[in-house]
């Protein structure tokens, strides 16, 4: 065998084991993933059921936890914790060009770091969005496009190279180490489900847990990031050249947990913009939901999250003042 082919057999072997670890890190070490679940929840509908589905929830851990597809009805949850603008408006895109989906309604977040760079470059799941997502348009955007390419390319190709931590805990416990937190939670429809409340957490807990959170979002970020916006306007026109309704929930929150982001953010300003950007669509809805529950401890997973109580109310609110109006309006 001459030169060049030993050099084309050693290609087409490193090819062929870099293919095998790649599915290998996606079909066994994450498996149980939140993303991987999500996606077998969805692709495993009856095709009548697919059918029928007019509403997806769209964005990250607050509607993840906080909306249930069993109470809306008609809806699935694809959701991602950790998931930005950027993400949402590629998955959204990919949905709408699904054929098998009669796409009405959209539900998207704007809680008060939704427009921010807190998770801009976190890279979280970026096996799940590479299929979805432009990394080469985002990097562009970000000024960031060698470190954007290579995370896309590595997504797609070589996740592995990233979850050195999930593949060592995975083969020490048989669990991921990014999937610690999801262990016997149960997923429905795309939702968490989580009965844990906080009714025995003390004030002074609650307080500190509200300042870890908020210190997480907002501490080292901007709050009004230009490609957050960016990204959210073309979600909008994206729904309205499809004729997609768009609720825009803020999500229900403790009183604890907007005292301390109140330290970080301008609340009343947050909210003029997110109106002003949504005022020229006429298929946007907002929802003014953040002091909802007040101090419904019994509602509340954590100081920004709901539980099973509390999202099942507010999904049944959701439903009865926005989703149905939306599905059957009245004839004028």
């Amino acid at each position: 065998m001459n030169e060049i082919g030993k050099i084309t057999l050693l290609l087409c072997t490193l090819l062929a084991l870099n293919a095998s670890l790649a599915d290998w890190y996606r079909e066994t070490v994450m498996r149980n993933g939140i993303s991987e679940k999500t996606t077998r929840q969805f692709e495993e509908l009856p095709s009548d059921d697919r059918e029928r589905i007019d509403t997806l929830i769209l964005g990250d851990s607050h509607p993840k936890r906080g909306l249930y597809p069993s109470v809306l009805g008609d809806a699935f949850n694809v959701s991602i914790p950790g998931e930005n603008y950027t993400e949402t408006y590629y998955v959204l895109k990919s949905h709408i060009l699904d054929e098998s989906l009669d796409l009405r309604i959209a539900i998207l977040p704007v809680d008060l770091h939704s427009l921010s760079s807190w998770n801009l470059d976190g890279f979280a799941h970026v096996h799940h969005y590479a299929p979805f997502v432009d990394y080469l348009e985002v990097g562009w955007h970000r000024s960031q496009l060698l470190t954007y390419a290579v995370r896309g390319l590595q997504g797609r190709y070589a996740p592995y190279l990233s979850g050195r931590r999930n593949i060592l805990s995975y083969f020490d416990i048989g669990i991921p180490h990014d999937l610690h937190w999801l262990h016997g939670t149960p997923l429905v429809g795309g939702a968490l489900i989580d009965e844990r409340t906080l009714r025995k957490q003390s004030k002074s807990e609650r307080i500190d847990q509200a300042f870890k959170r908020t210190w997480f979002h907002f501490s080292e970020s901007d709050m009004m990031a230009p490609v957050s916006e960016m990204y959210f306007l073309r979600i909008l026109e994206l729904c309205a050249e499809n004729q997609i309704n768009v609720l825009l929930i803020q999500y229900p929150v403790t009183p604890e947990y907007l005292e301390a982001a109140a330290e970080y953010v301008d609340i009343e300003a947050f909210d003029q913009k997110i109106r002003a950007l949504a005022q020229p669509y006429d298929n946007v809805r907002l929802v003014a939901s953040r002091s909802l529950f007040g101090n419904r401890l019994d509602l509340f997973l954590d100081t920004d999250h709901l539980n099973k109580n509390g999202a099942t109310r507010f999904s049944k609110m959701i439903k009865c003042r926005f989703l149905d109006p939306l599905r059957h309006p009245k004839r004028s």
